[in-house]
């Protein structure tokens, strides 16, 4: 079981979330969504009010459904990021902070997607951002994740690196 563990743990993210658990989840990470990708939005320029889950444009709105919540990506990018911590070689703690740190980088990803959206929106007009940006937003997604999560790993090595002045003592 001792080498087999990593394994049977990551197979758990096959399991999909209960659904009053993952309806429980959603709601929130909509409401996170909607008001933090009005406020980047906003300091991008773009006018943006949120108003519900709907965030109003100057000339159409964008509607961050439930599928817009950001629980798939954050349940998928939850396993890519286990999946990577079990290969890389680092302490327990420095993994235990890359998992949990998943999270965030999940929801950073999904706002900075709704985000783009809106600007495209803005740009291009509403019809260019649902047929052509909306399914290119997605599938940059999880790159982008994995680019933030290979640059924490770097910076969690070369801060560790500098402080103990020995990478071997890590271990």
């Amino acid at each position: 079981m001792r080498w087999t563990w990593p394994a049977i743990f990551f197979l758990l993210f096959m399991i999909p979330l209960p659904g009053f658990l993952a309806n429980r989840l959603s709601g929130p990470l909509q409401h996170v969504a909607t008001l933090s990708s009005t406020y980047l939005l906003q300091a991008l320029g773009v006018t943006a009010i949120s108003n519900g889950n709907v965030i109003w444009l100057s000339e159409s709105k964008i509607g961050v459904v439930e599928a817009c919540s950001g629980l798939r990506m954050l349940m998928m990018f939850g396993a890519v990021a286990t999946g990577a911590v079990l290969l890389i070689e680092t302490s327990k703690w420095e993994k235990a902070w890359l998992i949990a740190s998943s999270i965030g980088i999940a929801i950073i990803v999904n706002i900075i997607r709704i985000s783009a959206g809106g600007v495209v929106q803005e740009l291009k007009g509403p019809a260019f951002a649902d047929k052509i940006f909306h399914d290119l937003a997605g599938w940059i997604m999880m790159p982008l994740a994995l680019v933030l999560l290979w640059f924490e790993v770097l910076l969690l090595s070369k801060l560790l690196h500098e402080a103990h002045g020995k990478p071997d003592d890590r271990r």
